[in-house]
């Protein structure tokens, strides 16, 4: 797999930050982050196998939730920062077939 681009990363943190903008500016009382998972039978599985998208590793993830969540303001409430998906159909990240918590689990 090729190595992250850190233009695309730096875009993608802009974009983050832009939505998060956008949700908080609708009046939200609470938010949920949930990791991309690649699964079984979809077209980001194909690309995942050819080499062609790479899922956050499980700092740049932190880094990314940590990040959304010091720019939330406190009376915003975090149902959920993290997820997991079935072993059955899950292909990564990995992490996320853990079950209890995910994010925490030694890799």
């Amino acid at each position: 797999m090729y190595p992250p681009d850190r233009r695309l990363a730096r875009r993608a943190r802009r974009t983050l930050s832009s939505t998060l903008d956008i949700v908080l500016e609708t009046g939200v009382d609470g938010l949920k982050l949930h990791p991309l998972h690649i699964v079984k039978h979809t077209l980001l599985a194909h690309q995942w196998r050819k080499g062609e998208y790479l899922p956050l590793s499980k700092t740049g993830y932190i880094d990314m939730a940590a990040n959304l969540i010091e720019r939330t303001p406190a009376n915003i409430v975090y149902h959920r920062v993290t997820a997991t998906a079935s072993r059955d159909v899950l292909l990564a990240p990995a992490r996320a077939a853990v079950p209890g918590s995910p994010l925490l689990a030694r890799n």
